[in-house]
């Protein structure tokens, strides 16, 4: 399914498709060595890299594709017929929220998809896919250290819920809140 496209800049935002699961793994992997390099420890930020990690990543998001839940999308931003950036976003995965709420569970640009107005265009449609959906709110997890990040979801519109968790990868903790926005 097609959602937008701009002849000048030639991009395209549409439906992920297993073949596009090495390009979303190497997206996923990039964002997180530039955009958190100074919040997440270098070392953990350079083993993302290590090539059984990669194959790893690989098929974890190959399998997501395959087999996507009711409810949940998974769209890809092509600048130029290359992936620069996604978005997975379904039915939240937090039972002390509400039962109406979605999630995005993960959107990511790498360096040369960021800051050109992209992550705008594609969280909108995920938004309107979400409303789209019946869901009545809308929630994700941020690093409580990634102030570019808190600042684009505050412009969009989403409120800090003060609902805090930690996720820990290799003996490094992240530290998390949730923003929200309501439909």
């Amino acid at each position: 399914m097609k959602f937008f496209n701009n002849q000048s800049d030639k991009y395209l935002i549409r439906d992920a498709t297993p073949e596009d699961a090495t390009s979303i793994a190497g997206v996923h992997i990039r964002s997180w060595q530039w955009a958190y390099a100074e919040l997440i420890p270098q070392w953990y930020l350079d083993s993302l890299s290590d090539p059984e990690k990669v194959s790893e990543r690989i098929e974890r998001w190959r399998t997501t594709i395959e087999n996507k839940k009711p409810k949940e999308c998974l769209l890809v931003l092509e600048l130029d017929g290359v992936i620069h950036g996604f978005c997975f976003s379904g039915t939240s995965r937090n039972d002390t929220v509400l039962t109406n709420s979605g999630e995005i569970y993960a959107i990511y640009f790498d360096k040369e998809g960021a800051g050109r107005g992209y992550g705008k265009l594609l969280f909108s449609h995920v938004l309107e896919l979400l409303r789209s959906a019946g869901f009545r709110r809308m929630m994700l997890w941020v690093l409580i250290s990634n102030a570019s990040a808190r600042r684009f979801y505050e412009q969009a519109g989403l409120h800090m819920e003060y609902a805090f968790k930690n996720d820990e990868r290799e003996g490094v903790i992240m530290e998390q809140i949730r923003y929200a926005i309501w439909f």
